[in-house]
């Protein structure tokens, strides 16, 4: 079942990657908190713990995925008995999403950063970031 939820994530993504994710969001360390708005759009949330900002980006979408499986059918034909293996797909509801935080110190400048979720979530971040390290 698994197999085939990341079979639907991977033909949705075209070709990007967490680790394109890692190298996107590094590239914003040191850089104004301004620049990641421009790249990953206005934040969701923000949040201050002490002396440090956390700008939170929130994406989720509901899908559905295709989930195949193969079942013994069993049947007669004139007066002669069957056995076969045939496929049954189901569609089955998924909820695809990804959370980015980005750290920043007093001066707004981005320190460190965190994110979550699988590739249906985070692909447009990624594709954003990539847009953004290939200037």
């Amino acid at each position: 079942m698994k197999k085939i939820f990341l079979l639907s994530a991977l033909t949705l993504t075209g070709c990007v990657t967490f680790a394109q994710m890692d190298e996107g969001l590094n590239s914003l360390k040191g850089k104004d908190k301004k620049v990641a708005f421009e790249v990953l759009g206005y934040p969701s949330q923000e949040q201050t713990f002490d002396d440090v900002k956390v700008y939170t980006w929130v994406n989720s979408v509901n899908d559905i995925a295709p989930l195949s499986s193969p079942q013994l059918t069993t049947g007669t034909v004139g007066n002669s008995f069957f056995n076969a293996t045939t496929t049954k797909t189901d569609y089955v509801p998924i909820t695809y999403n990804c959370k980015i935080q980005i750290a920043t110190n007093t001066d707004g400048v981005i320190k460190s950063y965190d994110f979550d979720g699988n590739m249906g979530g985070c692909e447009t971040y990624i594709h954003r970031l990539n847009n953004y390290l290939n200037k």
